[in-house]
């Protein structure tokens, strides 16, 4: 059986510090779920690719995660709502990280 999949779902577009806030989010979600979980972190795409793409790609990440972590910052993105509202749609646990 495969790790648990961890989808991370925050601002990206606007935030000049969103590298940082992933790379703390997923410290975040090992220590709330464990070591043993495979994490799917949108910062990993490239910073100048085109939105619709990195839309359609993350898209694809969450679909095949078993859960997904929203950072603090996520009502604060049109993206990140999507990917909430794609994970409810899908069935997806849901947690919210605090500050």
């Amino acid at each position: 059986m495969g790790k648990f999949t961890v989808y991370l779902a925050g601002k990206i577009t606007g935030n000049e510090n969103y590298k940082r806030d992933f790379i703390k989010a997923e410290w975040k979600a090992k220590e709330l779920l464990g070591d043993n979980i495979l994490i799917l972190n949108p910062a990993v795409l490239p910073e100048n690719i085109d939105y619709n793409k990195a839309i359609n790609i993350t898209s694809a990440m969450l679909r095949e995660a078993d859960m997904v972590v929203l950072l603090k910052n996520w009502k604060h993105s049109r993206g990140a709502e999507y990917e909430k509202e794609l994970a409810e749609l899908l069935g997806k646990k849901i947690i919210e990280l605090a500050g």
